[in-house]
């Protein structure tokens, strides 16, 4: 019997669809951190840039995959806000234009 009427078919599955849409992104985060190894920055000989790009392009972007980093100040033009730190040679930012301030 389930206290909230449900199925627990349903809560599986709509845990299971949100787990997907979380995982989306950290999973570009892991792969750009693999590309560029444990010591690598985006301009060391053994990174492959394009490799990053491929990754970027790849990547199909939900607000909700990447909102949890996504907080402006209207003071600013824009906030630049850390996801990660990667290897320590490259961050990974989220921008965020404040309306009217994104010339």
């Amino acid at each position: 019997m389930s206290c909230y009427g449900t199925d627990s078919d349903d809560v599986e599955s709509t845990a299971s669809d949100l787990s997907s849409i979380e995982t989306k992104f950290d999973d570009l985060v892991e792969d750009i951190r693999s590309v560029l190894g444990s010591s690598s920055g985006i301009d060391s000989d053994d990174v492959d840039v394009n490799d990053l790009m491929d990754l970027m392009r790849s990547y199909s972007s939900e607000e909700t995959h990447w909102m949890e980093y996504a907080h402006g100040d209207p003071s600013r033009n824009y906030t630049r806000n850390l996801v990660d730190e990667g290897n320590g040679k490259a961050n990974l930012l989220i921008l965020v234009w404040s309306p009217g301030k994104g010339r």
